[in-house]
């Protein structure tokens, strides 16, 4: 059977006029590059795909070798990490992700505005740098046996801004663990509860 078979109906014009072009001048744009299509399952249905096609001659006759690699499951992973990149950004709550020796791989704008520093500024850092020295000594230790036992720690704290400014923060921390379990960061939001 054609190899259209594996492709919806709007696709199958152009590839059949691609083939015949190749055929007749040896010019593609398609060969040796990787493509971003649709494919046909056997019930009609339409997945995400790459396709990459390569051809050459056997016997005088030419012969297509097609890989084409259903991204079903790459393309929904795409989307939760936007959806979460999302609103991580929209947040209104300033957010902390350190590594597990606690240096700084991200925070969003709310945490840049909450505590006067750029976003360049804090990247690779450790989140001590907002220790304002009003804080009982007690607080971050519970905080480091909560993390380290992979428990979730809340409680608040005093923390110092960029330009010397103190607030009081509602700390709650927790461990994130990768796809084997295993703790690889750990996310913290600072609220200012300076009011409450």
């Amino acid at each position: 059977r054609p190899f259209t078979v594996l492709m919806p109906e709007s696709y199958r014009a152009a590839h059949e006029h691609g083939v015949e072009r190749y055929l007749a001048t040896g010019e593609s744009t398609l060969l040796g590059s990787v493509r971003q299509v649709e494919g046909l399952r056997k019930d009609g249905t339409v997945f995400p795909a790459e396709c990459s096609i390569s051809a050459y001659r056997s016997n005088g006759d030419v012969v297509f070798t097609a890989v084409l690699r259903d991204v079903t499951e790459r393309r929904r992973a795409e989307e939760r990490t936007r959806l979460l990149a999302v609103a991580l950004e929209s947040v209104a709550d300033p957010v902390c992700i350190t590594d597990t020796a606690a240096a700084i791989q991200y925070v969003n704008d709310a945490f840049s505005r909450q505590n006067g520093y750029d976003i360049a500024e804090v990247l690779g850092k450790n989140p001590r740098m907002l220790k304002s020295g009003q804080t009982d000594p007690a607080v971050y230790a519970a905080l480091w046996q909560a993390l380290t036992a992979g428990r979730v720690f809340s409680g608040t704290v005093v923390n110092r801004r960029k330009d010397g400014s103190t607030y009081a923060a509602a700390l709650t921390t927790a461990p994130v663990r990768d796809a084997f379990g295993t703790v690889s960061h750990y996310l913290a939001t600072h609220r200012d509860v300076t009011e409450q």
